[in-house]
């Protein structure tokens, strides 16, 4: 018998859980920002999903899983990284097995794509302002992306020995740049491939025209969250495609306020805008397969244009 689905279980379990995370919280240091928005999140949780009144598999059951965060880590930083990432991420398999009866309904399915754009790059560029306002600058691939980029747009080449000689980085990382690339007949090549430098040229020359009106640091991260978000609209799409009897806005929204994407969507790497061109040539194809197998132009369940 699974005491988990006995009211009285369900209830204990899930008050030792809830005080379980809040004694880790506190023995490791969490921190209020982070007690307030984990006490927020589960107040709407238990508002929306009424954990303690329906007989499911609760979160607060995995909650009791938080001391092991104790063991081993490196700072306090970096526990309560840990601890944010697993305290969303017990939610994930909760909400895939949820069906029905959450007292908040949220609906996406007739909203315009560029509105699921839009909702996606204000949450990508959020996340964005929180990393600029904490000081974290653009690290690892990221400043040699875009110094690619400030080649090609000022150089018109690939060849970054002036702008390494001179910093001409600076306005956009204050700090000095370690070259990642080689020298060849007194060119420097860099070895990161340039799509992703040529995705930002245009948002070089917008910064530029701004004149510093926004920080690099900021700007660049907001460039990031307006490509990304077009990634975020594809996979809106593929879940209406996949399960057109079905409405995914929940998971969508909780995907898109949750790790990895808002992490990933807000960095200049490769995989997002990659991934992004994979779903829409995707779609492309399935739409394009759909017409003409439908000579007639009639309409489908596995219409992607809207």
């Amino acid at each position: 018998m699974d005491i988990n689905r006995l009211p009285l279980g369900n209830a204990l379990l899930g008050t030792v859980g809830l005080l379980t995370l809040f004694a880790s919280w506190f023995w490791g240091n969490g921190g209020w920002f982070l007690l307030i928005a984990g006490a927020i999140w589960i107040i709407v949780s238990e508002y929306a999903l009424q954990f303690f009144k329906n007989h499911f598999y609760s979160p607060y059951l995995w909650i009791l899983l938080t001391p092991l965060l104790l063991w081993h880590y490196s700072s306090v930083g970096d526990f309560r990284s840990r601890l944010a990432c697993f305290f969303m991420l017990i939610y994930i398999p909760i909400l895939a097995q949820r069906r029905g009866g959450s007292r908040i309904k949220i609906s996406l399915n007739k909203v315009k794509p560029w509105r699921v754009w839009l909702l996606s790059f204000l949450v990508f560029a959020l996340a964005a302002t929180v990393f600029y306002a904490r000081n974290i600058y653009l690290s690892g691939d990221e400043p040699h992306y875009l110094m690619i980029t400030q080649s090609l747009v000022e150089d018109g080449d690939f060849d970054l020995q002036n702008n390494l000689q001179n910093k001409t980085y600076l306005p956009y990382l204050p700090v000095e740049l370690r070259f990642h690339g080689t020298v060849q007949n007194g060119k420097y090549r860099s070895f990161h491939l340039p799509g992703v430098s040529f995705l930002l040229v245009p948002f070089f020359y917008l910064f530029n025209l701004l004149g510093g009106l926004i920080p690099g640091n900021l700007f660049f991260r907001l460039a990031a969250a307006f490509i990304n978000a077009f990634f975020a609209l594809g996979f809106f799409k593929i879940l209406k495609m996949a399960w057109p009897e079905k409405d995914n806005s929940t998971f969508f929204l909780f995907f898109l306020f949750t790790f990895p994407l808002v992490f990933q969507a807000i960095h200049l790497f490769p995989e997002l805008p990659a991934s992004t061109l994979l779903i829409f040539a995707y779609l492309n194809s399935r739409e394009r397969q759909h017409k003409s197998s439908d000579p007639a132009g009639g309409g489908s369940d596995l219409s992607v244009s809207n």
